[in-house]
């Protein structure tokens, strides 16, 4: 079993933690070309979106022919700055100058030794902490969908724990979320949170914390969420047998030498409403606080359709192993294999312009 924490908002101070841009890179494949034209040309003109599609489409033409099923980046950012000569739609100039952005973050791979880093950490490592503080929220759920992709192939259960909000995800992305494979994941998220309706109908164990306001999706807690403290919280649901439990957090976690034995049931959907304070300046306001609905082993679902409740069960995340030597035995440097990938698209670009 492994143990992977999403931290999309840097709260981990680890010192073994892989950093996004930093200690692994995402390949540029054809997914990514979709992100890039969905929310990096939101705003351009229909008629100028169109030809930039056509440019994007043969770029994804071409990637889905190589062997590794991407782009080195820089090659991406000049042949976008060549079909701006080309064309001089100011658009491109735009997108080249959006590309340069990722550029400085670092965060798409130039060669295959940069896209296999994350697949060696993982693999490696009982327990990984993922930070995606350094990139915005857009551009995670681009990450956070690749490392499921990697997290499917590995043969083991594997506990992901995710912070979310209503920035940096998507139905899609939750669907990916709530789908049970070998991967079970803990979602967190506010009360408010703008997809809390479809994970009340996949969860059937949740974990409660006292809300800023009253909420309304949850009404039938009010009177309890209403008298909770800042440390306690209410556990309720099938493992419950649906009685409401009122408890605390523990101030220290128990001692213990030896790993907790593991029950071999199958897991169950839990969701989990939980509540952390953040301590303001002493001018008498209220701690901050948040909610969160944790979610584990979520069985397949289709947000869009009315679904069967599925069941769950909640996982103690008791490993305190590091991913430790997780770089070690990366594989070697590769050939340069897309030497000639810029002449070879602008050759395709320029071609498709002189007989359309």
């Amino acid at each position: 079993e492994k143990v992977v924490i999403i931290d999309t908002e840097g709260h981990f101070d680890y010192e073994e933690r892989i950093i996004a841009g930093k200690d692994f890179k995402i390949p540029l494949n054809s997914d990514a070309i979709d992100y890039i034209y969905e929310y990096d040309l939101a705003d351009v003109e229909p008629i100028n979106k169109a030809v930039i599609q056509d440019i994007l489409i043969e770029v994804q033409k071409y990637i889905n022919t190589l062997p590794d099923k991407f782009l080195p980046f820089d090659t991406f950012v000049n042949v976008i700055d060549s079909q701006y000569r080309e064309t001089n739609i100011p658009e491109l100039i735009l997108l080249k100058n959006k590309l340069l952005r990722y550029k400085e973050a670092d965060l798409f791979a130039q060669n295959l030794k940069e896209v296999l880093n994350l697949n060696i950490i993982l693999e490696q490592a009982d327990t990984s902490i993922i930070d995606l503080s350094p990139i915005s929220d857009g551009i995670k759920q681009e990450v956070i969908k690749y490392l499921y992709t990697i997290l499917n192939r590995i043969n083991e259960k594997i506990y992901v724990f995710v912070k979310v909000n209503n920035e940096n995800i998507s139905k899609k992305l939750l669907k990916r979320y709530i789908t049970k494979d070998n991967v079970y994941t803990t979602i967190i998220c506010p009360h408010e949170f703008k997809y809390i309706q479809e994970l009340k109908e996949v969860s059937q164990n949740m974990i409660f914390f006292a809300p800023l306001t009253i909420s309304h999706d949850f009404a039938s807690y009010n009177t309890y969420l209403n008298k909770l403290n800042n440390d306690e919280f209410i556990v309720y649901g099938a493992h419950t047998q649906n009685i409401p439990f009122i408890t605390e957090i523990s101030a220290e976690l128990p001692e213990s030498s030896e790993e907790q034995p593991q029950e071999d049931n199958e897991t169950q959907t839990t969701a989990v409403l939980e509540e952390e304070s953040e301590t303001q300046d002493n001018d008498g306001e209220d701690d901050l606080k948040e909610n969160i609905l944790e979610e584990n082993d979520i069985s397949d679902y289709s947000i869009e359709e009315e679904g069967e409740n599925q069941e769950a069960e909640i996982v103690e995340n008791t490993s305190e192993e590091t991913n430790e030597d997780a770089f070690k035995n990366s594989v070697e440097p590769v050939d340069n294999i897309f030497e000639f990938e810029e002449q070879y698209l602008n050759g395709i670009l320029n071609i498709k312009k002189k007989y359309n």
